[in-house]
Protein backbone atom coordinates (compact mmCIF):
# COMPACT_ATOMS: atom_id res chain seq x y z
CA UNK A 1 0.00 0.00 0.00
CA UNK A 2 2.48 2.36 0.86
CA UNK A 3 5.81 1.17 -1.04
CA UNK A 4 4.90 2.75 -4.12
CA UNK A 5 3.93 6.29 -3.48
CA UNK A 6 6.70 6.47 -0.89
CA UNK A 7 9.47 4.62 -3.62
CA UNK A 8 8.11 7.13 -6.33
CA UNK A 9 8.89 10.24 -3.74
CA UNK A 10 11.97 8.84 -2.97
CA UNK A 11 12.89 8.38 -6.31
CA UNK A 12 11.97 12.02 -7.28
CA UNK A 13 13.44 13.40 -4.76
CA UNK A 14 16.90 11.91 -5.00
CA UNK A 15 16.45 13.32 -8.25
CA UNK A 16 16.10 16.69 -7.67
CA UNK A 17 19.02 16.24 -4.85
CA UNK A 18 21.00 14.84 -7.30
CA UNK A 19 20.48 17.92 -9.90
CA UNK A 20 20.94 20.39 -7.25
CA UNK A 21 24.12 19.63 -6.09
CA UNK A 22 25.38 18.25 -10.19
CA UNK A 23 24.61 21.90 -11.35
CA UNK A 24 25.68 23.78 -8.57
CA UNK A 25 22.21 25.68 -8.22
CA UNK A 26 23.03 27.04 -4.63
CA UNK A 27 26.45 28.68 -5.91
CA UNK A 28 25.13 29.36 -10.17
CA UNK A 29 21.45 29.38 -10.30
CA UNK A 30 20.47 30.40 -6.38
CA UNK A 31 16.18 31.15 -7.21
CA UNK A 32 16.36 27.36 -8.83
CA UNK A 33 18.09 26.44 -5.84
CA UNK A 34 15.78 27.41 -3.62
CA UNK A 35 12.54 26.71 -5.72
CA UNK A 36 14.22 23.06 -5.63
CA UNK A 37 13.65 23.05 -2.09
CA UNK A 38 10.48 24.44 -2.02
CA UNK A 39 9.39 21.40 -3.99
CA UNK A 40 11.52 18.83 -1.97
CA UNK A 41 9.49 19.61 1.35
CA UNK A 42 6.24 19.57 -1.38
CA UNK A 43 7.18 16.20 -1.61
CA UNK A 44 8.26 15.54 2.10
CA UNK A 45 4.56 16.47 2.85
CA UNK A 46 3.50 13.72 -0.01
CA UNK A 47 4.65 11.48 1.44
CA UNK A 48 3.75 11.97 4.82
CA UNK A 49 0.26 11.97 3.17
CA UNK A 50 0.33 8.77 2.05
CA UNK A 51 0.34 7.35 5.24
CA UNK A 52 -3.21 8.91 5.89
CA UNK A 53 -5.07 8.92 2.66
CA UNK A 54 -5.99 6.36 -0.19
CA UNK A 55 -3.44 5.32 -2.65
CA UNK A 56 -5.72 6.97 -5.35
CA UNK A 57 -5.90 9.88 -4.09
CA UNK A 58 -1.80 10.78 -3.36
CA UNK A 59 -1.15 9.20 -7.01
CA UNK A 60 -3.35 11.87 -8.17
CA UNK A 61 -1.60 14.37 -6.34
CA UNK A 62 2.13 12.96 -7.00
CA UNK A 63 2.02 12.53 -10.86
CA UNK A 64 0.98 16.37 -11.15
CA UNK A 65 3.97 17.47 -8.68
CA UNK A 66 6.21 14.97 -10.41
CA UNK A 67 5.57 16.49 -13.72
CA UNK A 68 6.11 19.72 -12.25
CA UNK A 69 9.42 18.28 -10.60
CA UNK A 70 10.92 17.27 -13.79
CA UNK A 71 10.50 20.21 -15.85
CA UNK A 72 12.04 22.26 -12.88
CA UNK A 73 15.19 20.15 -13.09
CA UNK A 74 14.87 20.68 -16.70
CA UNK A 75 14.77 24.23 -16.76
CA UNK A 76 17.92 24.34 -14.38
CA UNK A 77 19.72 22.40 -16.37
CA UNK A 78 18.70 24.63 -19.32
CA UNK A 79 19.77 27.74 -17.20
CA UNK A 80 23.11 26.42 -16.25
CA UNK A 81 23.80 24.96 -19.87
CA UNK A 82 23.09 29.01 -21.18
CA UNK A 83 25.69 29.86 -18.19
CA UNK A 84 28.38 27.84 -20.25
CA UNK A 85 28.30 24.72 -17.89
CA UNK A 86 29.84 21.96 -19.70
CA UNK A 87 28.79 19.09 -18.16
CA UNK A 88 25.32 20.45 -18.71
CA UNK A 89 24.51 18.93 -21.90
CA UNK A 90 24.82 15.41 -20.39
CA UNK A 91 22.74 16.58 -17.79
CA UNK A 92 20.27 17.91 -20.59
CA UNK A 93 20.16 14.21 -22.69
CA UNK A 94 19.36 12.32 -19.85
CA UNK A 95 16.61 14.65 -18.68
CA UNK A 96 15.08 14.74 -22.07
CA UNK A 97 15.67 10.84 -22.85
CA UNK A 98 13.49 10.08 -19.52
CA UNK A 99 10.83 12.56 -20.04
CA UNK A 100 10.26 11.14 -24.07
CA UNK A 101 9.50 7.38 -22.04
CA UNK A 102 7.59 8.90 -19.65
CA UNK A 103 5.72 10.88 -22.54
CA UNK A 104 5.26 7.61 -24.40
CA UNK A 105 4.01 5.78 -21.67
CA UNK A 106 1.22 8.60 -20.98
CA UNK A 107 0.34 8.39 -24.93
CA UNK A 108 0.38 4.35 -24.15
CA UNK A 109 -1.76 5.02 -21.13
CA UNK A 110 -4.97 7.34 -22.31
CA UNK A 111 -4.69 4.96 -25.45
CA UNK A 112 -2.86 6.98 -28.13
CA UNK A 113 -0.14 4.81 -28.49
CA UNK A 114 -0.29 1.23 -28.83
CA UNK A 115 -0.10 -1.30 -25.38
CA UNK A 116 2.95 -3.44 -25.98
CA UNK A 117 5.44 -5.20 -23.39
CA UNK A 118 7.90 -2.81 -25.13
CA UNK A 119 5.58 0.80 -24.56
CA UNK A 120 4.86 -0.25 -20.91
CA UNK A 121 7.96 -0.83 -19.73
CA UNK A 122 9.60 2.12 -21.87
CA UNK A 123 9.98 4.16 -18.85
CA UNK A 124 12.49 1.69 -17.37
CA UNK A 125 14.53 2.72 -20.52
CA UNK A 126 14.25 6.06 -19.93
CA UNK A 127 15.94 5.35 -16.44
CA UNK A 128 18.75 3.08 -17.73
CA UNK A 129 19.39 6.11 -20.46
CA UNK A 130 19.48 8.98 -17.51
CA UNK A 131 21.76 6.43 -15.21
CA UNK A 132 24.04 6.14 -18.52
CA UNK A 133 23.93 10.37 -19.66
CA UNK A 134 24.40 10.64 -15.73
CA UNK A 135 27.35 9.16 -15.56
CA UNK A 136 28.95 10.25 -18.52
CA UNK A 137 27.72 13.42 -17.35
CA UNK A 138 29.61 12.66 -13.91
CA UNK A 139 33.16 11.91 -15.81
CA UNK A 140 32.96 15.09 -17.60
CA UNK A 141 32.80 16.82 -14.67
CA UNK A 142 35.70 15.13 -12.92
CA UNK A 143 37.61 16.06 -16.23
CA UNK A 144 36.63 19.45 -15.86
CA UNK A 145 37.55 19.50 -12.54
CA UNK A 146 41.07 17.93 -12.55
CA UNK A 147 41.64 20.46 -15.58
CA UNK A 148 40.22 23.52 -13.32
CA UNK A 149 42.89 22.07 -10.38
CA UNK A 150 46.02 21.62 -12.97
CA UNK A 151 45.28 25.31 -13.89
CA UNK A 152 45.43 26.99 -10.82
CA UNK A 153 48.36 24.83 -9.55
CA UNK A 154 50.18 26.05 -12.67
CA UNK A 155 48.96 29.93 -11.84
CA UNK A 156 50.05 29.27 -8.12
CA UNK A 157 53.45 28.05 -9.14
CA UNK A 158 53.48 31.01 -11.43
CA UNK A 159 52.74 33.27 -9.16
CA UNK A 160 55.76 31.43 -6.42
CA UNK A 161 57.98 31.99 -9.39
CA UNK A 162 57.35 35.67 -9.67
CA UNK A 163 57.13 36.43 -5.81
CA UNK A 164 60.64 34.84 -5.48
CA UNK A 165 61.94 36.34 -8.24
CA UNK A 166 61.09 39.60 -6.51
CA UNK A 167 62.49 38.76 -3.40
CA UNK A 168 66.00 37.85 -4.94
CA UNK A 169 66.53 40.26 -7.15
CA UNK A 170 65.82 43.41 -4.21
CA UNK A 171 68.13 46.26 -3.38
CA UNK A 172 66.62 45.72 0.00
CA UNK A 173 67.70 42.84 2.28
CA UNK A 174 64.87 40.66 4.14
CA UNK A 175 64.99 38.36 6.92
CA UNK A 176 62.39 36.25 7.70
CA UNK A 177 62.46 35.02 11.86
CA UNK A 178 60.10 31.60 13.52
CA UNK A 179 58.23 32.52 16.58
CA UNK A 180 61.64 31.93 18.47
CA UNK A 181 64.25 34.34 16.98
CA UNK A 182 65.40 32.04 14.61
CA UNK A 183 66.06 33.02 10.76
CA UNK A 184 63.92 31.05 8.73
CA UNK A 185 65.07 33.03 5.38
CA UNK A 186 67.56 35.54 3.97
CA UNK A 187 67.95 36.74 0.48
Amino acid sequence: KYFMPLSFSLLIGSMLLFSDAFLELKRRLPNFHRANLLILAVWGALMLLTLFVRYHVTANLMVPWALLSLLAALLAGIGSWRQGFRPARFFLIAWLGLIASLVWLFLVRIGIAPSTFFSENVYRLGYLWMAVCWSIALADRINLLKAEREKANLEVQASERRYRQLVETMNDGLAVADAESRLTYVN
